[in-house]
């Protein structure tokens, strides 16, 4: 007999930040200040989509524990698999680098720096994935219950990687949205 293979719809990275603008809708009081960090979250990624219009399968989950080595090869593990713009698998990665050190400004900006060159992306767009990604780690946080300390912890990363957009990655078209207080 042969082998049936069901076809698997895989969320768009839209959907899933569509998803979470909803929930935090539906539930304002207990994601507060997350409703604003998903408008502009939406409008970053709003910017992301229209300049990177090829997709990808994305593991979206990819970090530093997640990738088996031996001397001869490197095995990704524990996908997430969405569908997505392939500068969003930065973020996971850089999110997960951030959370292991101290988080300083210096720090993002260096991690930005180093995969920037690396991968031959734009600065800005990789704060931005990175931006986007930590509040939609944050909402997960939200909806799983994790205590107030750590959501209060992860916005305050969340405004420093801001700043880092702001200032230091900063766009180059003058009139850009970005300029919201959070």
């Amino acid at each position: 007999s042969k082998p049936v293979y069901k076809a698997i719809k895989l969320p768009t990275y839209r959907e899933i930040l569509n998803r979470s603008i909803k929930l935090a809708a539906e539930n304002s009081e207990k994601f507060g200040p997350l409703k604003k960090l998903l408008e502009i979250a939406s409008e970053l990624y709003n910017e992301i989509e229209i300049n990177n219009p090829q997709k990808y399968l994305l593991h979206a989950d990819l970090h530093h524990d997640n990738i088996l080595t031996t001397k001869k090869e490197a095995k990704a593990i524990d996908p997430h698999s969405f569908i997505g713009e392939r500068v969003m698998e930065t973020a996971r990665f850089i999110e997960n680098e951030i959370q292991k050190e101290e988080i300083s400004k210096e720090n993002i900006i260096y991690i930005i720096k180093t995969l920037s060159n690396y991968y031959k992306e734009k600065e800005q767009t990789i704060c931005k994935a990175l931006f986007i990604d930590y509040v939609l780690s944050t909402c997960w946080d939200t909806e799983l219950n994790f205590d107030g300390n750590h959501i209060n912890n992860d916005i305050n990363n969340i405004r420093l990687i801001y700043d880092c957009l702001l200032n230091d990655f900063k766009p180059e078209d003058k009139d850009n949205k970005l300029i919201l207080k959070i």
